[in-house]
């Protein structure tokens, strides 16, 4: 199975994270995860199918709807059926004509809910097939207002869906950090969206979660660092250090690495290091890092997350 990133995916998961150290602002954090077809019926190849799924990607971005992979249970999936291909006499060259119906789904999958659904034709044409399926898929107008519809009700159907759910997200989450899973249950509490009743105590638990993350696994983080500092490889030390959280039980241990590697450098690098130092130092900086580092978690994370299968997503 392809999995397919954009820079819009990446873009909002920094949005969608922006609001944790900033007062639990208002951003509207609901995300589905978009899974494609491997294959069309009809010989869309997987250049189809990844502008379909960019466009889709660019139009879930637009209505403030992330798409980061995540497992939460909520899907988003096209059903793509081409019905009729012609081939039309248009004096010097012949041009191929294709039509199909693209259906989108929002569905939750514990239940098999359908949450939300939509249908739009679709028509393209040019002087080889391939070519007017490009041009279809290029031509399919995704932000029009009946998707934009279908997109809200989607959203409102899994606000009232986390809702539903919101003491379970927060019980199962404190269970999993009593036995140290520390990574599942940042997942399961960064994936509250704001305007579900218990984003703000989701968003305070998760925090809680990546300190606790962060203190199982800064220790070895710091070997690692210490490790490539003594080979004199201080770039590749730098990049280990600056993912332990200045707020961690490693601060002071990692504050006299940084200081200690600072005075073995040449001035260049000696800037980079210097600069770990004050956001080690600064409690505004801190707070900033954590964000940072949250961030990159949450990318790394979904990018390594067992796939959604479509065949079992569409049954």
């Amino acid at each position: 199975m392809k999995r397919y990133f954009s820079n819009s995916f990446v873009h909002f998961i920094v949005l969608f994270l922006s609001s944790l150290l900033t007062g639990f602002g208002q951003s509207n954090n609901i995300s589905f995860a978009l899974v494609m077809p491997e294959e069309v019926d009809g010989g869309l190849s997987n250049t189809h199918l990844r502008r379909l799924h960019d466009n889709l990607i660019d139009v879930l971005t637009q209505n403030r709807i992330a798409s980061l992979n995540i497992q939460n249970n909520l899907v988003l999936y096209p059903v793509i059926k081409l019905y009729n291909q012609q081939t039309v006499n248009a004096g010097v060259q012949n041009i191929t004509v294709v039509e199909a119906d693209l259906s989108l789904y929002v569905k939750q999958i514990d239940n098999k809910l359908i949450f939300s659904s939509i249908t739009k034709k679709m028509k393209g044409s040019g002087k080889t097939y391939d070519l007017a399926l490009n041009n279809m898929i290029s031509n399919a107008k995704l932000d029009e207002p009946n998707v934009v519809g279908f997109l809200d009700k989607a959203k409102q159907k899994a606000i009232t869906y986390y809702n539903q759910r919101c003491s379970s997200i927060i019980t199962q989450a404190e269970q999993m950090m009593k036995m140290n899973r520390y990574e599942e249950a940042l997942v399961s509490l960064l994936s509250v969206p704001s305007e579900v009743d218990c984003y703000q105590q989701a968003n305070t638990k998760a925090v809680e979660a990546f300190k606790l993350y962060q203190n199982q696994n800064c220790n070895q983080m710091l070997l690692n660092a210490k490790a490539k500092i003594a080979n004199r490889q201080f770039e590749e030390g730098l990049n280990i250090i600056a993912m332990i959280d200045p707020s961690s039980s490693c601060k002071a241990e990692a504050l006299q690495v940084i200081q200690q590697a600072s005075g073995q450098v040449e001035a260049d690098n000696k800037r980079k290091w210097d600069l770990l130092n004050k956001i080690f130092m600064d409690s505004a900086e801190i707070e900033k890092r954590r964000l940072d580092l949250m961030s990159q978690f949450l990318i790394s994370r979904s990018m390594n997350l067992p796939h959604y299968y479509y065949q079992n997503v569409t049954r």
